[in-house]
């Protein structure tokens, strides 16, 4: 008897409580992620054509195990995207769009800051005077690139 009189007793306190939903905490980004030097940056429109992807006004074929990622970075399908989005972007070994990232604006805002670097220029090796009856010799020269240094003979 007194157990079932301080069980209605908990029901009952719990059925005239107000319920209330669970506030939603809305997704507050606090670092920028990290991106290889590999990834390019450009909009990207909505998926109009199964395996195509529009960047840039660029088409590109989508890799078959194409990995998108969202701004919270989980992994979304890239047809998930319906409308112009700021991404990130890497190539496979066949040209095609292997891994993709949309863009927080804090992203896009440092990837608008950072400058792009630009191509090591070839060195040029001066060619002698018209007068000069001597013959150039091959001078090596080099241009460095990410990947490999390359030697070039004249």
């Amino acid at each position: 008897m007194i157990l079932s009189s301080i069980i209605s007793a908990i029901v009952g306190s719990v059925m005239d409580a107000p319920v209330t939903a669970p506030q939603q905490t809305p997704y507050v980004q606090r670092s920028v992620r990290s991106f290889s030097d590999q990834t390019k940056f450009g909009e990207m429109l909505p998926i109009r054509t199964p395996g195509r992807i529009v960047i840039d006004g660029h088409e590109y074929p989508a890799s078959s195990i194409l990995q998108a990622r969202g701004a919270t970075n989980l992994i979304i399908t890239p047809v998930s995207i319906q409308q112009p989005t700021i991404v990130r972007y890497q190539f496979d070994n066949f040209g095609n769009v292997s891994r993709l990232w949309v863009l927080t604006p804090l992203e896009i805002e440092a990837a608008l800051a950072t400058p792009v670097p630009l191509p090591p220029e070839e060195t040029v090796v001066p060619t002698p005077a018209s007068g000069d009856t001597t013959t150039p010799t091959a001078t090596p020269t080099t241009t460095p690139t990410t990947a490999q240094s390359t030697t070039i003979f004249r």
